[in-house]
């Protein structure tokens, strides 16, 4: 599953990598991942085996996530327990500081009686 991104305020959105790869459950898989944005930068993590690997891509305007950064542009990967405060300081602009999907809206493919 791709995700898409905006280098200029929403007014277009590019196809950035696919960070659920070969998955047939995006529904059940989607819950291993945590997606944070800042105004440079995209933070896909991945929970292996209650650890999260991190991919940092950078946020400039016009960027290709695809194509190789343009000199000085650095995308990085880490382990989260290595840099446990990557997060901090990140607010939604009413000031929450984590959004929680509602469990109880589901896919209409989805099994019934799992989450």
């Amino acid at each position: 599953m791709p995700f898409y991104y905006s280098t200029d305020g929403g007014k277009s959105f590019q196809r950035g990598d696919d960070y659920m790869r070969y998955t047939w459950r995006p529904y059940q898989d989607s819950k291993n991942y945590i997606i944070s944005v800042t105004s440079d930068r995209l933070y896909v993590a991945k929970d292996r085996d209650g650890d999260y690997y991190v991919t940092q891509y950078p946020l400039i305007p016009g960027i290709d996530l695809k194509k190789p950064y343009p000199p000085g542009v650095r995308g990085a990967g880490f382990l989260a327990s290595k840099r446990p405060n990557y997060l901090d300081g990140l607010r939604t602009p009413s000031g929450q500081e984590y959004i929680k999907c509602d469990d109880s809206i589901r896919p209409a493919n989805a099994p019934k009686g799992k989450k």
